[in-house]
C-alpha cells in the first residue's frame, strides 16, 4: 500500500520534523507500506488561486510545484497528515495544500496526526482536519495526538511518553482495512 507521509508545518524552528521522523518510524512497522514523505515546506506552494476548482480541473497543473503535489498525491493509496496546531485549527499551509486536490484524495483512506506543546495535541487541529478532509470524501481512519511535543518527542523522533504510539498503530491498522474495501 503506498503512503505519502505528509508534513502540514512550514514555519522555521517547527517540530513537525521530529514527528514527521516518528511517524514515518510507526508506519515502517507496517507490512506492505511504501512509504513516501511529503514536506511542505519542500514543496513551496504557491497560494491556490485558480479560478477552476480541482473537482472541475481536466488537465494538470502547469505550475511545477502544484503538478508534483497534485502527483505524489495521486500516486498515494493512502496518507497521513502531520498536523500541528496552530490557532486552533490546521496551519495555512496544510490548508492551502488541501485547495489544490480533490481527486488525489477522494475515497482514500488517511490517518491524523496531531501535536502541540500544548497538553492537548492539536485536537482542535485535528477535529478541523477531520472534518475538511471528511467534505473531500477521504475515509479517516483515525488520530494520534501528542501532547508536549517539545518536550514528548526528541530531536531524532524518538517517542518519550506512552499512549501515541498504540492511538496511530490502531489508527494504521484501520487505514489498512479502509483501503481494502471495494472503491
Amino acid at each position: 500500500m503506498k503512503i505519502v507521509v505528509i508534513l502540514g508545518s512550514v514555519r522555521e524552528g517547527r517540530l513537525g520534523e521530529r514527528v514527521a521522523k516518528w511517524t514515518l518510524a510507526e508506519a515502517a512497522k507496517v507490512e506492505g507500506f511504501e512509504l513516501k514523505l511529503a514536506d511542505l515546506k519542500e514543496l513551496a506552494l504557491p497560494v491556490f488561486s485558480d479560478a477552476l476548482t480541482p473537482g472541475m480541473r481536466q488537465e494538470p497543473y502547469a505550475e511545477p510545484a502544484a503538478r508534483a503535489w497534485s502527483e505524489v498525491m495521486a500516486w498515494a493509496d493512502g496518507f497521513i497528515f502531520v498536523t500541528p496546531e496552530y490557532n486552533h485549527t490546521v496551519p495555512g499551509a496544510l490548508d492551502n495544500a488541501l485547495d489544490y486536490l480533490w481527486r488525489e484524495l477522494t475515497d482514500k483512506p488517511a490517518a491524523i496526526v496531531s501535536y502541540s506543546n500544548g497538553p492537548m495535541g492539536g485536537a482542535r487541529a485535528a477535529d478541523h482536519l477531520t472534518a475538511m478532509l471528511t467534505y473531500m470524501k477521504v475515509l479517516v481512519s483515525g488520530v494520534a495526538s501528542v501532547g508536549l511535543a517539545d518536550k514528548n518527542i526528541d530531536e531524532a523522533g524518538a517517542l518519550l511518553v506512552a499512549g501515541p504510539e498504540r492511538a496511530l498503530a490502531a489508527a494504521l491498522t484501520r487505514l489498512v482495512k479502509l483501503g481494502s474495501l471495494p472503491k
